[in-house]
């Protein structure tokens, strides 16, 4: 029987990898978006001297 601290230090660890992955994809999703902004917005700046 696994005893109740190395039980509960596995669900910190667990926890820690689980926010870790959510808080990596938030980042890329949001240097994603931010790119999309940055072209978006650049085309829109250059189209009217064209």
């Amino acid at each position: 029987m696994i005893s109740l601290s190395l039980f509960l230090d596995l669900n910190v660890f667990l926890l820690h990898i689980l926010v870790a992955c959510i808080a990596n994809k938030m980042q890329l999703s949001l240097l994603h978006n931010s790119f999309f902004f940055g072209q978006i917005v650049s085309c829109q700046i250059r189209a009217p001297n064209s």
